[in-house]
């Protein structure tokens, strides 16, 4: 039988093994936050700038042409 402290080895080992798998599961949720996150952040710049392109385009067409 074990005694008393190879009993709390196994059991800190078997914790061991948890953590580290834990571990490795939230750094692969966290990688995939960070491309959609980056993702998301390319297609936040491509609408403002479609955005911005359309500011200018409307006030060149709101404006009245010079003969008024």
């Amino acid at each position: 039988m074990l005694n008393e402290v190879d009993e709390k080895l196994v059991d800190l080992e078997v914790r061991l093994s948890f953590q580290e798998e834990t571990i490795d599961q939230l750094n692969d949720v966290i990688l995939f936050q960070n491309k959609k996150i980056e993702n998301l952040e390319q297609q936040l710049k491509m609408i403002a700038s479609k955005l911005n392109s359309a500011d200018t385009e409307e006030a060149v067409y709101d404006q009245k042409p010079p003969h008024y």
